[in-house]
């Protein structure tokens, strides 16, 4: 057990020192605590405290050193944060998940521990989003072939993107989203299951990846499909 636990610690005495070895000394041009974002839905009075208790003190955690919290901070010349931003940071929701509503993990403070979970759960989100992606930019959208089981479509444009499966149900999509490619397949199995794969570009401009062979249907009020006007 004793050398169980030396090996971990050794392990991330590693992992810190790669770290340190690619972030590189330049200073950030902001503070990372000047970087609080807002709840982007609303919640209780106590949510909101606790919500700004984890992005305080996520701020200052030492991880924050060598992956900026966002990329204004990075000067345009320090090519080690740059690096550390593209890779492993998380400019919408923090490397911790500090900024996402509900929080992600709220029992637990900021930690290595928790960083690479939400890392994990959420791999090269700047890389995905920022650097192949386009996200957070007007994004229009091509459908080069929609079908559902209310019709199908060939070739028609939108100047605001809203794609990503083209039914609740069973249905496939083929399109561009700022000339960029997505492919979506979801097939159900009765009205309580189903299979939802995708592949590209979504609607918001990051690139992702999505592959659950059996999951629920949602019945969620926000989503709103042509499959079911």
């Amino acid at each position: 057990m004793t050398y169980y636990f030396a090996r971990r610690k050794f392990f991330y005495l590693q992992l810190c020192l790669c770290f340190d070895i690619f972030s590189s000394c330049s200073t950030y041009k902001h503070a990372t605590q000047s970087y609080y974002k807002p709840p982007n839905s609303c919640i209780t009075y106590e949510e909101m405290s606790l919500y700004d208790q984890h992005q305080a003190q996520a701020a200052s955690h030492w991880l924050y050193h060598l992956i900026p919290r966002h990329r204004s901070q990075i000067r345009w010349f320090d090519v080690g944060h740059w690096v550390m931003w593209g890779l492993f940071g998380n400019d919408d929701d923090g490397i911790f998940g500090e900024a996402n509503v509900p929080l992600f993990r709220p029992d637990k403070n900021a930690s290595l521990g928790k960083g690479m979970a939400w890392m994990l759960r959420n791999p090269l989100h700047n890389f995905c989003f920022y650097v192949i992606g386009n996200a957070g930019a007007q994004t229009d959208e091509w459908t080069l072939l929609k079908i559902n089981s209310k019709k199908v479509e060939f070739f028609t444009y939108k100047p605001q993107a809203d794609t990503v499966f083209a039914g609740r149900y069973s249905s496939l999509f083929l399109g561009l989203h700022n000339g960029l490619p997505l492919i979506s397949l979801r097939v159900a199995y009765g009205h309580f299951w189903k299979s939802d794969f995708y592949i590209g570009w979504r609607e918001r401009g990051n690139f992702g990846i999505k592959f659950l062979p059996l999951t629920k249907v949602s019945y969620a009020t926000w989503d709103c499909y042509e499959d079911e006007k």
